[in-house]
């Protein structure tokens, strides 16, 4: 299998890495294995690869650091997703209650309606009755 520069100058950094035992050695090693499996290569395959690069690495402990990284990968989208919907605008709850009250209102109106029409025209008479007592002095 031919390895590029760049994947030999990262399974370098590893092997630096790992050697100085340091623990972050895993997420430089991973988007390399991650293009490999993409390609469907097998574990064995790819332990094979890394160690006749200098990487030695067991099958068992490919497997775990892929498994904990794809882990890792899905909790961090899941929070991102949670993130996003904790920013989308709520959704307004159905106004139920409000939209009887409404109707109980319109049918109230309605009869306040007529109750207001009816004393704006008792009032209406009641000042005419006023009036009529002015028209007498019209002549003048």
């Amino acid at each position: 299998m031919v390895t590029t520069a760049q994947e030999k100058e990262i399974i370098d950094q590893v092997i630096q890495m790992r050697t100085a035992n340091k623990k972050k050695w895993a997420y430089l090693i991973y988007d390399t294995i991650e293009e490999k499996l993409s390609m469907n290569m097998s574990y064995e395959s790819i332990a094979k690869w890394l160690s006749e690069e200098g990487l030695v690495i067991s099958i068992n402990a490919l497997k775990n650091l892929i498994w904990y990284h794809q882990k890792r990968l899905e909790k961090l989208e899941q929070k991102k997703k949670n993130l996003n919907l904790g920013k989308q605008t709520p959704m307004k709850r159905p106004l139920y209650k409000n939209e009887e009250n409404k109707s109980l209102l319109d049918d109230k109106s309605d009869e306040n309606l007529e109750d207001l029409n009816l004393r704006l025209q008792r009032g209406a008479d009641q000042l005419k009755k006023k009036n009529l007592g002015f028209d007498g002095f019209d002549d003048l």
